[in-house]
């Protein structure tokens, strides 16, 4: 590791890293003005929104691999939602939120379904108590899930949300 730090192609790399930080990117910031981060945080976060809201409708029999597509989209949206919400305050907070009360049941549900599916593949069969127990956890949060599922999907919560945005 060290011979390689100290090797002419690491040494010509941070040259040019030093001089794009302290030549280029100041030239650039200069002659381009940054756009306004308002307008392109409410966008970014409507965007994260629908596509969450616009997800098929989901049901317990709903296949892993969709809950687990939807778990990500409610993560990507809680990632944009707390990165934006010193520009937008408390409705970006609030949907922070609002993603992580879907995701954090959904992680549940997947380890749940993980956890089934490997005890199903085992040589030895496993003790019923340890099926049922696994089962009623995804239960408990499914009814999370649902919840604040429906909570997100009101008309009247979009409509407060998209108010706080503008």
């Amino acid at each position: 590791l060290r011979r390689l730090l100290r090797s002419r192609q690491v040494r010509e790399l941070m040259k040019r890293a030093r001089h794009f930080g302290r030549v280029d990117l100041p030239d650039l910031i200069r002659k381009r003005p940054p756009a306004p981060l308002r307008p392109f945080a409410i966008k970014r976060l409507s965007r994260a929104l629908d596509e969450v809201i616009e997800s098929p409708d989901v049901s317990p029999a709903t296949l892993p691999d969709d809950l687990h597509a939807l778990r990500k989209l409610c993560r990507r949206g809680r990632y944009h939602a707390e990165f934006f919400t010193p520009a937008l305050g408390p409705a970006a907070a609030e949907l922070t939120v609002r993603f992580k009360r879907i995701a954090d049941p959904l992680g549940r549900i997947h380890d749940v379904d993980v956890a089934l599916e490997r005890l199903a593949k085992e040589r030895v069969a496993p003790p019923r108590r340890l099926a049922r127990i696994l089962r009623r956890r995804r239960s408990a949060a499914w009814k999370d899930f649902g919840k604040a599922w429906r909570a997100v999907r009101r008309r009247k919560f979009h409509k407060r949300i998209a108010r706080q945005l503008q």
